[in-house]
């Protein structure tokens, strides 16, 4: 099954086995816990239950129950409330939910809040385990990635702070400030293959693919990676969207930034942005007040808001990125040049082309524009926005920013995108 969050408050459940026979858009049942606006959703391990955050600040777990008939056919019977917390501690922006390792004595279930607070729940406990605090001074929350050996996680803020807490001894170990203090608008754990020391992914030529196509380990629900059964160290990487529709790949061990995901615009001359982080000031009393300086932005800026990484031994890596151009990109991480956009390209519109480069002993994988895209064709573009054209593409490609990205199993493998605009797409 999958889930989807709405702004009218609503959880709605869908049957993935209806997306191959008998296609149907209606959603199975429709949970609605009535504390204003969900902001985050999360699927609880080994469980057939999930927890949703929202702007109230309330955290609400429940159950989807279901009979399966003869046939092989599931009935989805009523989501049952299981627990209801209210810390009282400003709105969830961000809520996983992993089982401890070993012998898995705890269900820990990890949410941070608009107040700087990371709290954790456990669901066999139920009590609170542990408690951290972001320091004011380095902005609201935006997004938190937990490792997945469950030792560390970090958090990034909207003033572009990276904080790692060691969740064993619930302590700050590291902290470093992304280059050009931009916001952060999502992280994600980046499984390197070869290693939290690894060289650069290799960039030998595969076949081209002319459809989007999905490795047979891509998780199904939950966006934490298994953790490796290779020989090799552990990765201890992170991918963070930012704006300028960028993503880097930070080594948290070292704060150093490894590899930059990049999309130029038109013109295709951009110089590469600043890679090293810039200097924290950790002064309690910095709260942001060069922020105000600067101009309140009229348009919203072009970044990447989602994204889907897979890579591990025997896989071919792949990264899967989403945002506010409405394009959803693949990038072929074992041949660069073999990416290519799966949505988003207006009719006619030549292909972009990507290549890969160093700078400053970091990877640069970026997609330009094509040569033959010349200024009559980009004339045209503004033209689609009110025709029959952009209408009938509606149909296919979103009309809003892409907010999510995950991946199906079941019934086969598929790739879901949410948008803005509240349309979930599937692709195959």
């Amino acid at each position: 099954y999958q889930r989807r969050v709405r702004d009218d408050g609503t959880i709605r459940v869908w049957d993935c086995h209806r997306l191959e026979k008998n296609v149907t858009s209606r959603s199975r049942r429709v949970y609605d816990p009535s504390n204003g606006r969900v902001t985050c959703l999360s699927i609880c391990d080994n469980a057939h239950s999930f927890a949703a955050g929202t702007e109230q600040g309330t955290i609400h777990v429940a159950r989807i129950e279901y009979l399966k008939k003869e046939g092989g056919v599931t009935r989805y019977t009523n989501i049952a409330d299981v627990i209801s917390l209210n810390p009282d501690d400003g709105g969830v922006v961000a809520i996983d939910h992993f089982n401890t390792p070993g012998m898995q004595t705890q269900s820990l279930l990890i949410f941070a809040t608009n107040k700087g607070r990371i709290h954790t729940w456990d669901l066999r406990s139920k009590r609170e385990p542990w408690l951290m605090s972001n320091p004011p001074s380095f902005g609201t929350i935006r997004s938190f990635v937990v490792d997945p050996g469950r030792n560390w996680l970090v958090v990034a803020t909207s003033r572009g702070f990276y904080t790692c807490w060691d969740m064993r001894f619930n302590i700050p170990v590291k902290t470093w400030r992304h280059p050009g203090k931009g916001k952060i608008h999502k992280l994600h754990y980046y499984h390197n293959p070869n290693g939290s020391r690894g060289l650069p992914l290799p960039t030998s030529s595969l076949p081209s693919s002319g459809s989007l196509s999905v490795p047979s380990s891509l998780s199904s629900s939950s966006s934490l990676p298994p953790v490796s059964s290779s020989s090799s160290l552990p990765s201890s990487w992170i991918l963070a969207a930012v704006g300028n529709n960028e993503v880097y790949a930070w080594d948290v061990e070292t704060a150093t930034c490894r590899q930059l995901y990049r999309v130029l615009s038109h013109d295709g001359h951009q110089p590469v942005p600043p890679l090293k982080p810039t200097q924290t000031n950790s002064h309690p009393l910095d709260f942001g007040t060069e922020d105000i300086q600067n101009p309140f932005p009229t348009k919203e800026e072009s970044s990447i808001r989602c994204m889907l990484h897979n890579s591990g031994p025997g896989v071919e890596p792949f990264l899967l990125t989403g945002g506010t151009d409405k394009k959803l990109r693949y990038w072929d991480l074992g041949s660069i040049q073999n990416s290519y956009i799966v949505c988003g390209l207006y009719p006619n519109q030549p292909k972009p082309k990507y290549h890969h480069f160093l700078h400053e002993n970091v990877s640069v994988f970026q997609e330009v524009p094509n040569s033959n895209e010349d200024s009559s064709f980009l004339s045209q573009m503004d033209s689609y926005s009110n025709s029959r054209t952009n209408q009938k593409m509606g149909s296919i490609f979103h009309n809003d920013c892409i907010l999510d990205v995950k991946s199906l199993e079941l019934p086969q493998k598929m790739i879901l995108t949410a948008g803005r605009d509240g349309i979930v797409k599937v692709w195959k």
